[in-house]
């Protein structure tokens, strides 16, 4: 059943926001306050309470942000698209990578709007996606064909993407070693070397620059 029919014209939209950030949330509140079209019914901070609120709740759509403790946007959009395809899922991220834009909606998102976007383009974009319809935000559209001017990530090789894969994945430089039969001080060797590649500091920078350059395709 499309959300259309649960709403009559004069119905506010009745969404629920998640963000591991209640300086966010709060913000977004106070940024739609004065919406008539718009009631924010609840607010979570991971993906796991998200998926009680909808449940409880049934709102017309979930503002979702990705980066999240316990379970993260994107597998929480897959998870409620599955189980409640009546509730529109826009994502709202400061991550902008065309690959991570990408995943979000091949998991079942039908909008993408970034967090330093205006209140009028996040109001825009929940009445469009609340709708029906698709919703890209300009920021994330320049953003998309500025990647697309970038040239191609690093080069890593096949054992490189390995040990990449398992750190995205979380996995210690003991599990590494146990899973791809190396001693640690391989994994340690990779581990520096994509570090070297990457440009980057830490795991976390690992992370990030995976899916900016989207190497575990």
């Amino acid at each position: 059943m499309d959300i259309e029919l649960d709403r009559t014209f004069s119905d506010p939209i009745r969404i629920a926001i998640v963000d591991d950030h209640q300086v966010v949330i709060d913000g977004i509140c106070a940024m739609l306050a004065g919406s008539e079209q718009i009631e924010v019914v609840g607010t979570a901070h991971n993906g796991k309470d998200a998926i009680d609120i909808v449940r409880i709740l049934k709102p017309n759509l979930v503002l979702m942000d990705i980066s999240m403790p316990v379970m993260d946007g994107i597998e929480t959009t897959q998870m409620l698209t599955r189980q409640y395809p009546e509730t529109k899922i826009l994502m709202l991220s400061m991550l902008k990578e065309q690959s991570m834009v990408k995943r979000a909606l091949d998991h079942g998102a039908v909008g993408y709007v970034l967090k330093n976007e205006g209140k009028e383009t996040l109001i825009e974009a929940i009445e469009q996606v609340a709708s029906g319809e698709k919703y890209l935000s300009e920021g994330v559209v320049e953003s998309q064909k500025m990647q697309k001017q970038t040239p191609a990530g690093p080069k890593i090789s096949r054992r490189e993407k390995q040990v990449l894969q398992l750190i995205v994945n979380e996995y210690t430089a003991k599990e590494i070693s146990d899973e791809l039969f190396i001693s640690i001080n391989t994994v340690d060797s990779h581990r520096k070397n994509l570090l070297m590649k990457l440009d980057a500091r830490n795991t976390a920078g690992l992370v990030r620059m995976a899916i900016e350059y989207d190497l575990l395709k």
